[in-house]
């Protein structure tokens, strides 16, 4: 008698989470960005050792906006 009672009250959890699961909302997973996903997206970002290094990026960065990407300066 005392495994029946065990079992009717697993039953009755069991029953209680599958009610729960059925009342939930799905959600669907972010779409990726080769499929045209975007908002969501996290870009891995080279880490900066220091000041120094920051201010050669910029560097590079606004030469590259300057030149084109060609390393060559042109207006």
């Amino acid at each position: 008698m005392d495994q029946l009672s065990k079992l009717v009250s697993r039953l009755e959890t069991v029953t209680a989470k599958l009610e729960n699961l059925g009342q939930a909302k799905p959600q669907l997973a972010p779409k990726p960005p080769h499929l045209g996903g975007g908002g969501n997206a996290v870009v891995a970002l080279p880490e900066i050792a220091n000041i120094q290094d920051l201010v050669k990026m910029e560097a590079l960065l606004l030469n590259a906006k300057r030149t084109g990407g060609s390393g060559f300066y042109h207006d």
